[in-house]
């Protein structure tokens, strides 16, 4: 009987140690270079797909993917903004900055696991606005981890430019 569940747990225990290595493997070999989906399209970040993976300040505010854009104060210049995002964003643990040009940032964030989300910051200086786009590369559903990105980012954002 004990030999019955020792053998049991040990099958348990190797399925699970397989599961997690083939999500581990996934999910770092499948979505590194899946740049299709961001940048820039008439003046606004490209707009977020059907799941529920992805927030953009660009998208309907009757949307679930809607966030509201981050306002500053109108006497900080259009460098000083992007690089209190740039500073701001790249003190997050595993991130990388993909692209600079002028207003437009690219940020990827990694996962643990090696998932990979793509977070997009447009500056509008002449509304001092910035517009935030924050999208999973691979999956459905993410548990609202953009959303939840968007505010941290948000908060840090606004004590750092008011």
């Amino acid at each position: 009987m004990l030999y019955n569940f020792c053998t049991k747990n040990l099958r348990v225990n190797q399925l699970l140690y397989l599961s997690f290595s083939i999500m581990l493997l996934y999910g770092c070999s499948s979505n590194s270079s899946n740049l299709d989906n961001v940048g820039i399209i008439n003046n606004k970040l490209k707009p977020c797909p059907d799941s529920p993976n992805c927030v953009s300040s660009f998208e309907n505010n009757n949307s679930n993917s809607y966030v509201k854009p981050i306002y500053y104060s109108h006497n900080i210049s259009l460098a000083n903004v992007v690089e209190f995002i740039t500073n701001t964003v790249e003190n997050i643990p595993r991130v990388k900055l993909i692209t600079r040009q002028n207003n437009y940032l690219h940020f990827e964030f990694r996962t643990f696991l090696g998932f990979v989300d793509d977070v997009e910051f447009l500056v509008d200086n002449a509304n001092k606005t910035i517009h935030f786009r924050s999208a999973s590369r691979i999956g459905y559903y993410d548990f609202k981890k953009n959303h939840t990105r968007y505010l941290q980012i948000k908060s840090k954002l606004t004590e750092s430019i008011k």
